[in-house]
């Protein structure tokens, strides 16, 4: 990389490090553009025509997040294909909890209609691919059954995993419920498709997200059904 490229790789990291920390601040609405480039000492006409938009500029925040997460825990799963399948959801799990407020402000907007398919599309692409790998490890291992796609069965992965994570934003889920949805679909999904061994893990860790997920609405405080009366 030369010397150009290098400071404007540094510029547009420092923009992404303030957006998010002022994204988690105030919310998504809360962040104009001449406060960001005032913060991340940039020109306003610089962030433009570095990102584009405001909202482009949160879709490359989003992505390389998630880059960076998911090839993280691609480099240190050393283990097998099951156990790298169950850090995905792990890895984004703690990912969210790290930092929920700016978690929660960005997947707030994913349920804009403006915002929505083009942010959850990349999102989803890059997390199905990591499934993908997983269950191509799994495959080769001999742990998973020769007729399944991993590139179909990931995409599905996929698509529960955001599900979880929108439940979570919009206050359905509190962080154990979270941790315990985003490990019970995975490995209730692809329980069906593998063999004895690594079913067994699955399982084991399936029953322990369920015990968690229902210890925890037993203890939640019931309604009390005379307020639902007619007065």
């Amino acid at each position: 990389m030369d010397l150009l490229s290098e400071r404007r790789s540094e510029r547009e990291d420092r923009i992404l490090e303030t957006a998010r920390r002022l994204i988690a601040e105030r919310g998504y609405d809360g962040v104009g553009m001449r406060e960001l480039a005032s913060q991340s000492r940039v020109s306003v006409p610089t962030l433009y025509n570095l990102f584009g938009d405001k909202s482009a500029l949160l879709i490359r925040a989003v992505e390389l997040q998630f880059r960076e997460l998911l090839a993280s825990i691609d480099r240190h799963s050393k283990g097998t294909g099951t156990d790298l399948l169950l850090a995905i959801p792990a890895g984004c799990t703690r990912a969210l909890l790290r930092a929920p407020q700016y978690a929660k402000a960005v997947l707030g907007v994913f349920s804009q209609s403006g915002q929505r398919s083009g942010v959850i599309s990349i999102v989803a692409e890059i997390t199905a691919g990591q499934f993908e790998i997983a269950l191509a490890r799994m495959s080769e291992e001999e742990d998973l059954e020769s007729w399944v796609d991993p590139r179909a069965l990931g995409q599905r992965l996929a698509s529960h995993q955001i599900m979880v994570c929108l439940e979570w934003a919009g206050g359905h889920l509190n962080a154990i419920e979270l941790k315990a949805a985003m490990l019970y679909g995975p490995c209730m999904m692809v329980m069906g498709a593998v063999r004895e061994g690594a079913r067994e893990v699955l399982e084991d860790q399936a029953r322990t997200s369920q015990e968690n997920s229902r210890t925890r609405q037993q203890d939640a405080p019931r309604p009390d059904p005379s307020s639902t009366k007619a007065h």
